[in-house]
């Protein structure tokens, strides 16, 4: 499978890097800088603003970031997705035997791609995309695809929260909450290959399904190529 695609911008937001000078010095040290919290998003009214929860925040930071034409399509892409509301709803559930039907409504896998669409008024194809590995590549297979029906551009967000460490579960998470945000047209500065391999172990990849942060660092190191393992084969990014 080979994928090419040109960016046109990208933007990603975490508690940690609200901009691009914080994701260079982390890529570089592998540290993270101090806790800056969520993004302030003083373009969203503030009633809009108080629904949404750390994840929405970071997803609005990156969209709005990347400056989307109206009516571009959207994919939405996540391991996690509201991982953390569903879990508090179910302990509600028990606690309580009923649980907010507003935050039912909201732990769906494409609540923040809604909640993006209401704020932005966008009505163009909006896809939501959950993949056990390799998120960033499989939303991107979903992208691509839709250059090639004919769309000018996609944006892609990638949206990551952790489940928390409060709930006693054999998982693995990743290393902190962010979103990012690429706004992709045709084109070939970008190349994408997946190449299958069946005896690679799935455990190694399985602790980076995080595989947006990889790009973030490839990207801010000025990386030409870099590999991304899945369980079951390898992506291998070029870049021009």
């Amino acid at each position: 499978m080979h994928l090419t695609f040109s960016l046109r911008a990208w933007q990603a937001y975490s508690p940690y890097h609200h901009d691009i000078a914080d994701w260079q010095s982390w890529a570089k040290q592998s540290v993270l800088p101090e806790n800056k919290g969520a993004p302030p998003l003083a373009f969203v009214p503030a009633m809009q603003r108080r629904r949404l929860n750390l994840p929405a925040k970071l997803m609005f930071a990156a969209l709005y970031g990347v400056q989307i034409e109206k009516d571009t399509p959207i994919v939405f892409a996540s391991h996690d997705g509201e991982i953390n509301r569903s879990f508090a709803l179910w302990t509600q559930l028990f606690k309580e035997a009923a649980m907010s039907p507003m935050s039912f409504g909201l732990a769906v896998h494409n609540a923040l791609s809604g909640l993006w669409s209401l704020f932005d008024g966008n009505t163009a194809e909006m896809t939501a995309v959950s993949s056990m590995d390799a998120v960033l590549e499989t939303g991107l297979l979903e992208a691509v695809t839709l250059l090639g029906d004919g769309a000018e551009e996609v944006v892609l967000v990638v949206v990551e929260e952790p489940l928390a460490e409060g709930y006693d579960v054999n998982t693995v998470r990743a290393p902190f909450p962010y979103a990012l945000a690429l706004r992709i047209a045709a084109g070939d500065d970008y190349q994408l290959e997946y190449s299958a391999n069946h005896e690679y172990s799935a455990d190694p990849y399985i602790r980076k399904y995080w595989s947006a942060l990889g790009w973030i660092a490839a990207t801010c190191r000025g990386d030409q190529s870099w590999a991304t393992n899945s369980m079951n084969g390898v992506w291998s990014w070029r870049q021009r």
